[in-house]
């Protein structure tokens, strides 16, 4: 079911993935192995979401780090570069909850649907 999620909204933030996505792997398209385009994981990440979405990230990204304003080409590079550190790193770890909590609701639909289970059909879990 939450696979065919495609509009998430949240007060006044609206985040949409377009109906032409692929589906999703085990391993985030930013993580996934390089082929020989640089950068071919990104656009395709990016890829999923509609423009709407993309335009918003992009106003919300200009606001927060006041980029426009700085002329330094390398000061904005570092600026850039920071940012993609802490979304990676943030990235890693909502993977991080959602593996553990995430299993944890698996199990409980699980028992919860299913009748009684012995030891060695939950030792999956």
């Amino acid at each position: 079911m939450i696979a065919r999620i495609t509009k998430l909204k949240y007060g006044e933030t609206v985040a949409e993935v377009s109906q032409n996505r692929q589906e999703a792997s085990d391993k985030s398209l930013l993580l996934q192995n390089q082929t020989d385009k640089p950068n071919e994981n990104l656009e395709k990440a990016l890829g999923i979401f509609s423009k709407p979405t993309i335009d918003k990230a992009k106003a919300i990204i200009e606001n927060v780090t006041l980029l426009n304003e700085i002329t330094d080409s390398n000061k904005k590079i570092e600026l850039l570069i920071k940012y993609a550190e802490a979304i990676y790193l943030i990235h890693s770890f909502e993977q991080l909850y959602n593996i553990i909590f995430g299993s944890q609701l698996y199990i409980l639909d699980f028992v919860n649907t299913n009748n009684a289970q012995t030891k060695n059909q939950l030792q999956v879990f």
